[in-house]
């Protein structure tokens, strides 16, 4: 059985017994069971952490900012402080959905550029699954008007780097009562092996480049019919590759960064 988990996880195969005994020694820990590195030719490397239990991963990475190297992923089966946006808390049962987070560095920021990247990668994942997902501004993903996945960036500045912790849920096989959320399980009648959708957001990441990110981005939104800016309603016209939204009131019309616009979810087509 865990020779079949090893490879299940992309480890190498042991040669010895000692070997053996040394490959299943991170699966014996109560916290931190396994890490190791996928690579992606010259891309992003990702180390991966695995918890069976956290108080949240966006805190770990938060904690070891400098243990850790760019790329690393940390996942859990459950987290006990899971959040999203405003601080609102994301409810995960044990073991059904995947939580994770990733790190990454920088010299400037690219935050905006981090957050369009990670929740297209996300969506493009959950095309291979057959779901049509689509991306409603600024960080949650629907499909069939319901939200399966969120997405959350915080950013630390040390020593002219900037640390970006992209913290995502994706609602796999849980089942849930209320009509706001659904997950991959629902949608497909059929259980999903996590970490097989794990590895195809890393190979997706991957596959998304400066050049093309926001071109595919924008097909994949959710236009919202409204948004708010400094406590006007204002309609939404369009959104340019500086991350600036053009809006207008049918008086004026205003470019401002999308990072000063608030979207009320109820002005949402």
């Amino acid at each position: 059985m865990w020779l079949v988990l090893i490879r299940n996880f992309g480890l190498s195969l042991p040669h010895s017994n000692n070997d053996l005994k040394g490959a299943l020694a991170p699966f014996l820990l109560t916290k931190k069971v396994f890490a190791y590195t996928i690579k992606q030719g010259d891309n992003m490397i990702f180390q991966r952490y695995y918890f069976k239990r956290i108080d949240s991963t966006n805190n770990y990475i938060k904690n070891h900012l400098t243990e850790l190297d760019d790329g690393a992923i940390v996942v859990s089966d459950y987290q006990s402080s899971g959040r999203g946006r405003r601080g609102a808390k994301w409810d995960s049962l044990k073991g059904k959905n995947l939580t994770f987070s990733f790190l990454k560095r920088d010299t400037y920021d690219l935050t905006h550029h981090t957050l369009m990247q990670a929740t297209l990668a996300v969506v493009l994942t959950l095309k291979k699954y057959g779901l049509d997902a689509k991306i409603k501004l600024p960080n949650d993903i629907l499909v069939n008007k319901k939200k399966i996945s969120g997405v959350l960036i915080e950013r630390i500045h040390s020593n002219n780097i900037i640390y970006s912790i992209v913290g995502i849920g994706i609602n796999i096989n849980q089942i849930f009562d209320e009509k706001s959320r659904t997950s991959v399980k629902m949608e497909t009648n059929k259980s999903t092996q996590r970490s097989s959708l794990l590895k195809q957001f890393i190979t997706i990441y991957n596959q998304i480049t400066s050049e093309n990110v926001f071109d595919v981005f924008k097909k994949n939104v959710i236009k919202p019919a409204e948004v708010k800016y400094k406590n006007n309603v204002y309609r939404w016209i369009d959104l340019d590759k500086n991350w600036h939204c053009t809006l207008s009131d049918n008086v004026n019309t205003l470019n401002v960064p999308i990072t000063e616009v608030e979207f009320d979810y109820t002005l949402y087509l």
